[in-house]
């Protein structure tokens, strides 16, 4: 009988040709059998114009119809063997991978027991399988094969985990799926092709663009006897791969005529490249070109393009209809379930424990709070030290004096989440220790039950009416039980591995893993794989991403064969594809999407990153330059702006021409503008309003400027209330410290977060020793050395003086190690501990140095003040108005210098680092010095200056931002000083950095909080 082939450069003729002679063969027999033709086809998209077609022809239908999709063709065909699923099929092709290399290589050629990642020569039977190759024909072909010593293991090696793959199916009576082509080609090769098809006696073949994997069932239809079979494929410049099967070609070359050229659309990213196709569809459904479902969106792959795609048009208000994939690994649902198994195999760390903790497909009710707060105080590993850590806090909080040392923490609130954390354990209590392959596929499937952290309920549950996410959700998980069930089934070896282990497999196992799913609605606009696409005829077709190396894609390595070996072994029989085999196919698919009534390519010239791409090859000449702008309200020649595709570019252009309007508006009267959400405009309008207001760190500013000073959007309080609750909290007897008048003059906002808010970020403890901690070991280390040598100050560090030193630094250390504080990671603790012992060691020893030249001498050190006696302080502030502060504090030291007859005192501050600037007195960013010499004279000592100094530079300077008593820089500072508190009652907290402050500080609220990081140029905030 004949095999022929039909070709045409245009899809829609082809398929016209198709399906006219189908129908005429067919007649007015509407069955249930008897049909004179079968037609297989590879979409639903052609059974639906198939279908549609005959309905024009008055046929009310068929009862039985003959037309078959490739993918039932094993049905058809009664092919009935049960498919092995891919993870035993990846486990018995790796464990006879390993026993057979172990026996040729004489080594290992991989872990025996990790079974079910899969091995490199699973990838390679995806030649062999689908075209029936049997072993012996495999090893007597790779025989021929010149090689040396290393191909000959090889090709034994491949050969015989080839057979023993074969002959394990045969035993358990199943097949792979990838076979299912080569079992119809023994079908048809045994006679049953005439059954198969109902006695029909022609065959039409549609949709067909390569022979690919079906290379060895094309050529039994080639040689079969029974029933004339058409093939009908595109013309194309090269030749076809289906037209080499026969000598009886026609060119159909009437009928439908296509565009000389497709439309080429180049653009900067996918969102622009998206948002033209977007309106290109827009304007042929709104001027009644085509239907919705004769236009097609086409991607080389069903993977993210087709994802994003659909997204982007459905959110235009057009109806799409897609066919989507998702990895496994990728699904909501399963990366929570995948977050558990990720925090046990890290120990429990905060970052991995917080984020099971606040996952919303998990309701585990701990009150992260409390969980932040344990973590701040130390790092925390394993769930026994955070049980320890909640306990210590509860301690902690019921024997604090102090009332806002745990904000927003009780007692009761510690003790409800130690007893939520012991449900959580008992729930996951199976994660802390080993188990085998079968008991993890268990323990998995048990975290999934319903009752279990009310996981079913919450993927069941939509959040803003995405009913898309609830179905990808219960869909895929479903999927992953199945994966689970079919891998407890398995021959598993009794050896235990840990979670870490288990995680590790179940995410190789999700890796190749993948859902797809339709959307419910079928006649939208199709977008689609390029596979999918390959003959359909669609009015229109967009080609998207087509660039070089997506569209055609570019051939990988298989790892086992070379692509010269694989150009030999194809000649020799060997259906191994190559490189430029696969490009070729690569090329006959792009031609069989591209050759639709009308295509329009689009393509992308940068990526997400702004690396430049180019242009697929496939892609026709065009002119570069007529790129998409960038910016997509971006106005055209008559200087229109574009349409808004959906409700957020319809405010976002609502936003842009009321700006525009009203900067080049010189009257009164307020412009008219549309937006989809008027009162999401008007919220805009408002937040446009207070950023401009807060400053947004794009232009200089200047001290005019809103930024600068206070105002209703930048910490200006206005409500009586909260003013009135201000003068109460920090009225006359508010207890201040330097501290604090110090930061509310360097950044009031900040003031405003620490102190009238009183909130603190909690962040993990660091790895390190941490700056603070640092500074305070360094502190109490010069407060007993010189509490014990200032009777008898030493003019050296050596001898006894040393061995003091040392003395108190190991006693000091020991009692900070056991006290529990966190000092860092133990194996970096030794490290800090001798840097810190070696920088106050080298200070100290320059500072008696100098003490003994200057003929100065320590006289109170870590003074503290206004503790428990009140000590008031008075002046006048910048106003003029008389103030009195009750101030407390700890002076770090103050040293006496004999002047004649007179003593004076000179007040000293460590600094761990970098010290102020001496110009922070003029600006309020450095007001301890003035204020501790002003206190040492309200309780009656002769004071002379405040200096500072740096314990990790010693010496440089000696004596830095030093200030006298009375001069002008001591007056400045302590009026502003005085200006604090009534500043802080009026509600008064701009967020902008004092000018002589430096940068922004690291621990100061971010912009995201501030929303902005202004800084004074010069001056100071407290200037009437």
């Amino acid at each position: 009988m004949a095999f022929q082939i039909v070709q045409s450069k245009s899809v829609q003729t082809l398929w016209d040709t198709c399906s006219d002679r189908f129908l005429d063969e067919l007649g007015d027999n509407i069955g249930p059998g008897g049909f004179d033709s079968y037609l297989w086809i590879t979409h639903r998209n052609l059974r639906d114009l198939l279908f549609e077609r005959a309905f024009d022809r008055g046929l009310p239908g068929w009862l039985g119809p003959p037309v078959a999709f490739f993918s039932g063709l094993p049905e058809l065909f009664d092919v009935r063997l049960k498919p092995i699923g891919p993870i035993r099929r990846r486990a018995l092709i790796r464990q006879l991978a390993v026993e057979h290399g172990r026996r040729i290589f004489d080594r290992d050629p991989g872990k025996a027991a990790d079974m079910v990642s899969g091995h490199m020569l699973d990838g390679l039977f995806n030649d062999l399988l689908p075209e029936g190759i049997h072993p012996e024909r495999l090893q007597s072909l790779l025989a021929t094969f010149t090689a040396d010593r290393f191909a000959l293991q090889r090709n034994e090696w491949i050969v015989q985990v080839y057979a023993g793959y074969l002959d394990k199916l045969e035993e358990l009576g199943m097949h792979d799926v990838r076979s299912r082509h080569a079992l119809i080609a023994e079908r048809i090769e045994e006679g049953q092709l005439r059954s198969a098809l109902n006695g029909a006696e022609r065959l039409h073949i549609y949709g067909i663009y390569t022979l690919g994997t079906r290379e060895r069932m094309f050529r039994a239809l080639q040689a079969q006897q029974d029933i004339d079979v058409v093939a009908y494929v595109a013309k194309e410049p090269e030749e076809s791969e289906l037209a080499e099967l026969s000598n009886d070609v026609e060119l159909v070359a009437n009928g439908a005529v296509i565009a000389a050229s497709p439309v080429v659309q180049p653009a900067p990213s996918a969102v622009q490249e998206l948002t033209w196709v977007a309106r290109e569809v827009k304007e042929i459904l709104a001027e009644g070109k085509a239907e919705a479902h004769e236009i097609a969106v086409v991607a080389r792959s069903g993977h993210d393009d087709t994802r994003q795609a659909y997204r982007l048009l459905t959110d235009a208000g057009i109806h799409c209809t897609a066919r989507i994939q998702t990895p496994l690994a990728e699904i909501p649902a399963i990366k929570a379930l995948l977050s558990i198994l990720q925090a046990a195999s890290s120990n429990w760390s905060y970052v991995q424990f917080r984020t099971v903790l606040d996952h919303p497909y998990l309701n585990i009710p701990l009150d992260l709070k409390c969980i932040d707060h344990v973590a701040s105080n130390g790092r925390v590993e394993g769930l026994d030290e955070w049980e320890e850590g909640l306990k210590t806090l509860a301690v902690r909080i019921r024997e604090t004096r102090k009332e806002h040392e745990f904000p927003g923490l009780s007692a009761a609130a510690v003790a409800e989440c130690l007893e939520d954390l012991g449900k959580f354990r008992a729930k996951i209590e199976n994660l802390e220790s080993s188990h085998t392959e079968t008991e993890w596929t268990q323990i998995t499937l048990r975290l999934m039950e319903a009752g279990v952290f009310d996981f079913w309920q919450r993927i069941l549950t939509p959040v803003d009416s995405r009913w898309d996410i609830v179905r990808l959700d219960e869909q895929g998980v479903k999927q992953f039980e199945v994966l689970l069930k079919e891998w407890a089934g398995l021959d598993h070896s009794d050896q235990r591995i840990n979670v870490s282990a288990w995680r590790a497999r179940l995410q190789k196992v999700l890796e190749p893993e993948e859902l797809e799913l339709s959307t419910p609605s079928q006649k939208g606009v199709q977008v689609q794989s390029a596979k999918d696409a390959a003959l359909v005829p669609f009015l229109y077709t967009f080609i998207i991403h087509a660039n070089d190396g997506e569209f055609p894609r570019h051939p990988g390595a298989d790892g086992i064969f070379l692509d010269e070996e694989r150009r030999a072994l194809r000649k020799l029989g060997l259906p191994f594809s190559h490189r430029e085999e696969e490009l070729r196919r690569e090329r006959s698919l792009w031609r069989s999407v591209a050759l639709g009534s009308e295509t329009r390519v689009a393509y992308r010239t940068t990526d997400a990153e702004g690396k430049p791409l180019l242009p697929s090859l496939m892609v026709p000449l065009h002119n570069p330059e007529e790129q998409i702008p960038r910016n997509i309200f971006s106005k055209d020649q008559n200087g229109n702006y574009p349409i808004p595709l959906n409700s957020t570019q319809v405010n976002e252009l609502a936003a842009l021409e009321f700006a525009e309007t009203i900067q080049g508006n010189g009257s009164d009267k307020l412009p008219k503008v549309t937006s989809a959400d008027p009162p999401l405009l008007d919220q805009a309008i408002v937040a446009a309003v207070a950023e401009r207001h807060r400053g947004i760190g794009l232009e200089a500013t200047n001290s005019k400027h809103s930024a600068i000073r206070p105002n209703p959007w930048n910490g200006a309080v206005r409500d009586p209330v909260v003013l009135e609750r201000l003068a109460r909290m920090f009225g006359d007897n508010y207890l201040w410290s330097a501290g604090q008048l110090e930061l509310y003059s360097t950044c009031p906002f900040a003031f405003f977060v620490k102190r009238v808010l009183r909130l603190e970020g909690r962040a993990e403890a660091d790895e390190q020793l941490s700056g603070t901690v640092r500074g305070s070991i360094a502190h109490d280390l010069l407060e007993q050395f010189y509490r014990e040598t200032k009777e008898n100050l030493p003019s050296f560090l050596s001898g006894k003086t040393l061995q003091i030193f040392d003395r108190i630094a190991e006693h000091l250390l020991a009692e900070r190690e056991a006290s529990g504080e966190w000092l860092g990671l133990p194996s970096l603790w030794p490290t800090a501990r001798r840097s810190v012992c070696e920088g106050v060691r080298a200070y100290i020893a320059w500072e008696l140095e100098y003490l003994d030249r200057k003929a100065e001498t320590p006289q109170l050190i870590e003074h503290a003040f206004g503790f428990r006696d009140p000590v008031v302080i008075r002046g006048r502030s910048m106003k003029g108005t008389r103030v009195g502060l009750r101030i407390c504090g700890r002076i770090d030291r103050v040293d006496s210098h004999s002047d004649g007859d007179q003593v004076r005192h000179h007040v000293l501050d460590y600094k761990l680092g970098r010290i102020p600037k001496k110009s922070g007195y003029t600006d309020g960013s450095v007001l301890q010095g003035p204020l501790y010499l002003r206190v040492l004279e309200e309780l009656g000592l002769t004071v002379d200056k405040c200096r500072y100094r740096s314990i990790g530079s010693p010496g440089k300077p000696q004596n830095g931002a030093e200030i006298r008593v009375g001069s002008d820089q001591f007056e400045e500072a302590l009026l502003i000083a005085f200006s604090v508190p009534e500043r802080v009652r009026s509600g008064l907290f701009e967020a902008s950095l004092a000018a002589n402050a430096g940068g922004w500080p690291p621990y100061f609220p971010g912009r995201e909080i501030c929303r902005s990081q202004e800084q004074l140029e010069s001056g100071n905030r407290f200037d009437a």
